[in-house]
């Protein structure tokens, strides 16, 4: 996660892991949202997403699922916006 001046962030994904999946979806979640409520498709190698409020904690993580019942979570990332 690269944060950027105009309070975007830059995510970097691995070259692979989730290849197979059917969605491949990046979920954020700012302070107050009860869950990860905005969900987009993975862009790779890198994705600019944003942007944040100034001085806002934003975590990501990232949610694969094929045909087969369930879903795979990454483990959540967080950045802080510089204010």
């Amino acid at each position: 996660l690269t944060v950027n001046a105009d309070r975007t962030v830059t995510l970097t994904f691995p070259e692979n892991g989730g290849e197979h999946a059917t969605t491949l979806e990046l979920q954020s979640r700012l302070p107050g949202d009860a869950d990860f409520g905005n969900t987009m498709p993975v862009l790779r190698p890198q994705q600019t997403v944003g942007p944040f409020p100034a001085g806002a904690t934003v975590t990501f993580r990232t949610r694969g699922a094929n045909s087969t019942p369930g879903a795979v979570l990454s483990e959540p990332k967080s950045v802080v916006i510089p204010a």
